[in-house]
C-alpha cells in the first residue's frame, strides 16, 4: 500500500501515477483528479476535460444533485476501507452554506473543520482553488448563479480559506469589485480580517457602518425595534410590554398606594437635611400646628413657637409632639407624604435603571443620546451574531438597501434581556429631603 505521502498531489494540476490496482482501491473515476487520498478519506475535483455525463455517473451514487456546478466543486468522499458509516461532504464556495454533507446537511467551513480532521487536506484544497483563479474553465452558458467561468468561486473559495492565497491572485481593482460582490456578512469579515474593502456605502437611515461598529439609531427608549431585545412573554405580563410600561413613563402604576408610612418611620429610615428641618420649622410656627405641653398643673395645648424651634433637634422633637396630638396636621401628612414621594420615586428610578441596563447587556453597548435619539454602538462581532440569527431564525441571509430600516435586526439577539417586577428601593437623604422641601412649598 503505497504511503499517505505518496498518495497526496502537491499540485492538483498533476496527475499521479498509478498501478490499475491502486487507481481501483483508491477508486479514481474517468473525469476526476485526487487531491488526496488515505484509507478515510478521498478528496476529488473533476479535472478541465470532464464530460457532463462522466460527471453525472460519478456523482449518482454520492448522495448530491450538483451536477451542474460539479466543476467548481471539492468532494470529500469516504476512503475504500471506511463505508460502513460513509460521510460525503462537497464543498461549493457559492452555495450558502458552502458544504453540504449526505449525513450532516448544510453547514460552515468551522463546522466542516470540527467533523473533519483536515490539516493536510485544505492546503491541497487551496492550491487547486487558486489554479482555477488564475485560469478559470470558461462555460458556454451560464449556470443558475450567472457565472461565465468558475473564478467567482474559486475566489470566493480563497475568501473562506486562505485571503493570503487570494490577495495573490487579485490585483488592487479586482480586489476591490471582488469585495463589493459579497454578501453582507461576508464583507464584514474582510474588513475586519484586514483584507480591504469599505463599509460605509451601507449606511442606512437608522444604521451608520463605522471603523469600529455600528450605530444603531432608535427614536427613544420606548422604540419598539429596541424593546424587541426582551421576550414577548413571561411573568406577571410580559417583558417587552413591561418594559414598554417603564419607558413610556407608566411604571408609577406599579408602584402607587394609598399606604402612608408612618412619620417614626421615615425619621427613623432617613436623615434630613439642615434646610428641611429649618423648612419645617417655620412651616409648623405658620401653620400653627398645636402639640401638648407638660406643665406643673398637668398639660396644656399650645401652638409651636419660634421659641421652640431654636436648633433642628428642637424642630424633631417639636414635629414628633405634634403627630403625638394630631396625626392629621397639615405639616406631619407633608413630611409623610414627601418620604412616600421620595420612596416612589426611588422605586421608578430603580425600575427604569434595571431596565435601561438589561438592554444595555443584551447589546453590549451603553445607549447614549445624539440629538434627540437614542444610538447604541455596536461591535461588528455583534452585529455578525445578529445576522447570523435572523438567517437561524428565517432561513435565508439579511439583506437590505439603503434608505431600508435595519434596527429590527436587534430582535434577533441570541439571549433576551429580563429582569424582575420587584424593585424594592428606598430614597436617599438627599432625596427625603428635596421632597420635604417640596411639599411645604405647596402647604
Amino acid at each position: 500500500m503505497p504511503e499517505q505521502s505518496e498518495l497526496a498531489l502537491g499540485l492538483p494540476s498533476g496527475r499521479m501515477l498509478r498501478t490499475e490496482y491502486e487507481r481501483f482501491v483508491w477508486g479514481e473515476l474517468p473525469g476526476t483528479q485526487v487531491l488526496y487520498a488515505d484509507e478515510h478519506l478521498r478528496v476529488v475535483v473533476f479535472s478541465d476535460d470532464a464530460t457532463y455525463e462522466q460527471i453525472e455517473e460519478t456523482i449518482a451514487g454520492w448522495g448530491f444533485d450538483n451536477t451542474d456546478q460539479a466543476d467548481r466543486c471539492v468532494y470529500l468522499v469516504p476512503g475504500v476501507f471506511n463505508t460502513e458509516h460513509p460521510r460525503y461532504y462537497v464543498i461549493d464556495p457559492l452555495a450558502d452554506l458552502p458544504v453540504n454533507s449526505t449525513n450532516h446537511g448544510t453547514m460552515g467551513f468551522n463546522e466542516l473543520r470540527q467533523k473533519l480532521h483536515l490539516d493536510d487536506v485544505l492546503p491541497l484544497v487551496v492550491q487547486w482553488l487558486k489554479q482555477q483563479a488564475v485560469q478559470p474553465v470558461t462555460f458556454e452558458v451560464a449556470d443558475e448563479f450567472g457565472n461565465l467561468d468558475s473564478r467567482q468561486a474559486a475566489l470566493t473559495g480563497l475568501f473562506l480559506l486562505d485571503q493570503q492565497v487570494l490577495k495573490e491572485v487579485l490585483s488592487p481593482e479586482e480586489a476591490a469589485d471582488f469585495l463589493a460582490s459579497l454578501s453582507l456578512q461576508n464583507r464584514i469579515s474582510a474588513f475586519l480580517t484586514g483584507l480591504g474593502g469599505t463599509l460605509n456605502d451601507l449606511d442606512t437611515v437608522d444604521a451608520k457602518f463605522e471603523q469600529d461598529g455600528v450605530k444603531f439609531f432608535f427614536n427613544d427608549w420606548s422604540d419598539d425595534d429596541l424593546l424587541t431585545v426582551f421576550s414577548d412573554n413571561g411573568r406577571q405580563r410580559n417583558d417587552r410590554e413591561n418594559a414598554k410600561t417603564v419607558f413610556d413613563g407608566h411604571a408609577y402604576e406599579w408602584f402607587d398606594s394609598d399606604y402612608r408610612t408612618s412619620l417614626k418611620d421615615a425619621l427613623h429610615y432617613r436623615t434630613l437635611s439642615k434646610e428641611a428641618w429649618a423648612a419645617i420649622g417655620a412651616a409648623l410656627v405658620a401653620q400653627g400646628s398645636e402639640m401638648e405641653n407638660e406643665t406643673d398643673d398637668g398639660s396644656e395645648i399650645v401652638p409651636v413657637t419660634a421659641e421652640h424651634i431654636t436648633s433642628h433637634k428642637d424642630v424633631e422633637q417639636c414635629l414628633l409632639d405634634v403627630n403625638s396630638y394630631n396625626d392629621s396636621d397639615p405639616v406631619v401628612e407633608a413630611v409623610e407624604q414627601a418620604y412616600d414621594r421620595a420612596s416612589r420615586d426611588a422605586r421608578e428610578s430603580e425600575c427604569y435603571k434595571n431596565y435601561v441596563e438589561a438592554i444595555e447587556d443584551v447589546l453590549r453597548s451603553k445607549g447614549v443620546y445624539e440629538g434627540n435619539r437614542r444610538v447604541f454602538k455596536l461591535s461588528y462581532s455583534m452585529f455578525s451574531e445578529l445576522l447570523e440569527g435572523y438567517e437561524n431564525e428565517n432561513g435565508e441571509p439579511f439583506t437590505y438597501t439603503k434608505g431600508q430600516s435595519i434596527t429590527h435586526l436587534v430582535a434577533y439577539t441570541e439571549f433576551k434581556a429580563s429582569v424582575s417586577d420587584d424593585f424594592d428601593a428606598s430614597p436617599s437623604d438627599e432625596d427625603f429631603s428635596t421632597a420635604v422641601l417640596e411639599m411645604i412649598h405647596e402647604l
